[in-house]
């Protein structure tokens, strides 16, 4: 459901920041 995906889209934020910096 929609929550999930913002959950999905949250996880793969975080993972880019921490790639990022």
């Amino acid at each position: 459901g929609v929550i999930g995906l913002v959950v999905g889209i949250t996880q793969l934020n975080k993972k880019r920041q921490l790639v990022e910096s």
